[in-house]
């Protein structure tokens, strides 16, 4: 059992970082659970869209409202998952056998495969500057409200730039023009309110923590003075570039009307989610190239064709479209991706035409982006 756990830990590590330094951050959108035969466990979902998947074991589960149901680890990939209840009771589980699973939040694992890919690209590209810094740029507000692609070259735009200590970088009153991440060193916010006559100082800011954005997203006047305290590196990116970005997404994203009129008239549909996501429902004749394998078989497609990527949620779509178009291939990329596609899909239980559920797909196809994971360790 301990080795299984182990050898499972040393696969996440090596998939999901882009270094060969070990990584948690797997842990940040899961919990992992090892339990022996007979011992059990009550669990509450944490996030909206929650699920356990089994990787080792047999486990049986019982709902709030009685329910029981059974994951074993024998089964399909799509049969190993089960969907915690919407409403936020208490679920009881109990392992048959010797057992491992995870416990996970599906939005965060989401937002994680988004990043992970993107720092992959931005290293392709030869962004080694700015790679160390990502953990700290991947939680700013700023960079979060512009469009997926747009933050590939936001982090391309950013500069880094040593301050000393004493210096005023940016005043209470002026006109904000850039925004701030303190990559290492300290700073002090003092604000002069209403009815003060002299400014007091607000608190303190250190490594990793940002100032400086609320300026340059709303376009009004700086709210505190900035006083470095001690000699700091920050990085930096200017309002213009930001601006830009908003305004002027990189990538052409079409609504899934369009998509389907291009794909009728000989554009061809790529589906860049895993090949389990794939697998459980994709729209009918795209071929399937996973994001992550996509710059190593670019061979297998065709110059000659444009091309319309799509994920879930767009992300990965829009980061694949920006690959694309940087090999010189025409891509666009579908808009909200599957989670907005209307029409028919091809699916792994029946034919014909999407739920009345289309949001049962999309937590499917999550839920497989982590077992295609962990699954492969376990392959004989």
């Amino acid at each position: 059992m301990s080795n299984d756990h182990q050898r499972l830990k040393q696969f996440l590590y090596s998939s999901l970082t882009s270094s060969s330094d070990l990584n948690l951050e797997i842990f940040e959108v899961s919990r992992v659970f090892q339990l022996q035969c007979g011992e059990t466990l009550s669990i509450k979902k944490v996030g909206y869209e929650d699920y356990l998947c089994i990787v080792s074991g047999t486990i049986t589960i019982i709902d709030y409202l009685g329910e029981m149901h059974k994951l074993d680890a024998h089964q399909s990939l799509a049969q190993r998952v089960f969907f915690m209840p919407q409403k936020s009771h208490l679920i009881l589980v109990t392992a048959e056998t010797d057992s491992i699973f995870y416990h996970v939040d599906s939005e965060k694992l989401d937002d994680f495969v988004f990043w992970k890919e993107l720092i992959r690209t931005i290293e392709i590209a030869g962004g080694q500057l700015l790679i160390k810094q990502m953990d700290k740029l991947r939680h700013l507000s700023a960079l979060r409200c512009l469009p997926a692609e747009s933050i590939y070259e936001a982090v391309n735009r950013m500069k880094i730039i040593n301050v000393k200590a004493g210096e005023k970088i940016i005043r209470q009153g002026e006109t904000g023009d850039a925004f701030y991440v303190i990559d290492s060193g300290r700073a002090e916010v003092w604000q002069t309110g209403f009815y003060d006559d002299e400014p007091k100082k607000i608190t303190e800011l250190g490594e990793g923590e940002c100032f400086g954005e609320d300026a340059i997203m709303t376009g009004d006047t700086r709210s505190a003075t900035i006083n470095i305290i001690e000699d700091s590196q920050l990085i930096v990116l200017n309002q213009s570039d930001f601006l830009e970005l908003i305004s002027k997404p990189m990538i052409r994203e079409v609504e899934a009307g369009i998509a389907k009129t291009m794909m009728e008239n000989g554009s061809q549909m790529l589906d860049v989610r895993c090949e389990e996501e794939h697998a459980v429902s994709h729209i009918p004749g795209a071929i399937s190239i996973p994001l992550h394998q996509l710059r190593q078989r670019l061979n297998e497609l065709d110059h000659n064709l444009r091309y319309v990527t799509y994920c879930h949620t767009g992300k990965r779509g829009a980061v694949a479209a920006l690959i694309l178009n940087q090999r010189e291939f025409d891509a666009v990329s579908l808009k909200e991706g599957l989670l907005n596609w209307p029409f028919e899909l091809k699916c792994w239980h029946l034919t014909g035409t999407k739920e009345s559920t289309p949001h049962f797909y999309l937590r499917i196809s999550r839920s497989l982006k982590f077992l295609s994971i962990l699954n492969r360790i376990y392959k004989t």
